[in-house]
């Protein structure tokens, strides 16, 4: 797990510990809800810099969370606890 902003670690820094921890390849999912500019720009070029600077590794960046079909059952699951 690593933060963009507000936690820690942040990304280049997780990215960066996985790779020593012996890591080969990196799969990156953004938990976010919506396709805002986090998921748009800054996890994007995130990912981008750490490609050139571990080019031995490969790096995978998939959809955002949110837009899992799943979602729609979390949601109506979560309601249907209450």
């Amino acid at each position: 797990v690593a933060y963009l902003e507000l936690a820690e670690p942040d990304i280049p820094t997780g990215i960066a510990q996985c790779v020593q921890q012996g890591a080969r390849c990196l799969v990156i999912v953004p938990y976010f809800l919506s396709r805002g500019t986090h998921v748009q720009a800054h996890i994007p070029e995130h990912v981008e810099r750490a490609k050139k600077k571990f080019p031995e590794i490969q790096f995978v960046l998939t959809a955002h969370v949110g837009v899992s079909p799943r979602m729609a059952d979390l949601v109506a699951a979560l309601v249907n606890v209450l």
